[in-house]
């Protein structure tokens, strides 16, 4: 079940032509739905449906070392320029956010921890199948469009 996040139901980011709209999941993780037509506000109020969760923060110790199983092992791609304290895997349709254990999920002083986390990917690059983490608590599967 997910419910809006109390403090940051939605925002703009006029960099990407997008509104966000935020909501928890039963664990408390914070999850990211981008509104490529401005309905954001309208979406949360139940007006208009989004089309989906569009990023997934999987909170790491070692960022890169995450990017890395990410790429090597599931076969996405980063998206950007990952640094140790922040990076995109997947595009802009969908993607990770990893980002270091203990940070804050933006937009909220949310502390982000390592909690287990099942996520499926459509992606005609990567091989299909399901890759569990092997410290982590993440499995991603990975479905052919």
């Amino acid at each position: 079940m997910i419910h809006p996040i109390e403090s940051a139901q939605s925002g703009r980011f006029g960099f990407l032509d997008l509104d966000a709209v935020y909501v928890a999941d039963g664990a408390g993780n914070v999850l990211e739905c981008l509104c490529d037509d401005g309905d954001a506000a309208e979406s949360l109020a139940g007006g208009v449906p989004i089309a989906g969760v569009t990023e997934v923060g999987l909170p790491a110790s070692d960022v890169l070392a995450l990017v890395e199983w990410l790429e090597s092992a599931v076969g996405l791609s980063a998206w950007g320029s990952p640094s140790e304290s922040f990076a995109w895997v997947g595009d802009r349709g969908a993607r990770f956010v990893v980002l270091p254990a203990g940070s804050e999920w933006y937009p909220t002083e949310q502390v982000a921890d390592s909690e287990p986390m099942g996520a499926t990917v459509v992606n005609d690059e990567a091989t299909p199948g399901t890759y569990e983490h092997p410290e982590l608590p993440y499995e991603i599967t990975v479905l052919e469009e």
